[in-house]
C-alpha cells in the first residue's frame, strides 16, 4: 500500500542522491536505473575466485561470475554516464 503511493519522482530524487544527475534523462529509465544499480550494489561479488574458488561450490562460482559481469557493467555505465554528463556541459 505504501509502496503504491510512492511515486516515479520519489525514486528520482533518491537517484540524484545517491548518484549523478542524468540531465535530460525520462523519470521511468532513472527509476530503471537505480533498481538496477541498487539491487546489484547489495550483492556480495567476491572478483578473486582463484584464490577463494576452491571454497565454493560450482552453482556458486555461477552465480558468482554473474554477479561480477553485473557489478562491472554497473560501474561502466556509471564512469560513461560521468563522462557524457562532463561532456554535455
Amino acid at each position: 500500500m505504501t509502496r503504491a503511493s510512492i511515486t516515479d519522482i520519489v525514486w528520482k530524487k533518491r537517484f540524484d542522491r545517491t548518484f549523478d544527475d542524468v540531465p535530460g534523462a525520462a523519470i521511468h529509465d532513472v527509476v530503471r536505473k537505480y533498481a538496477y544499480r541498487r539491487d546489484v550494489s547489495k550483492k556480495w561479488t567476491c572478483f578473486d575466485l582463484g584464490k577463494h574458488g576452491g571454497l565454493i561450490d560450482a552453482q556458486t562460482r555461477e552465480v558468482q561470475k554473474k554477479q561480477q559481469k553485473d557489478y562491472l557493467d554497473m560501474l561502466r555505465s556509471l564512469i560513461l554516464g560521468e563522462a557524457l554528463a562532463k561532456r554535455q556541459v
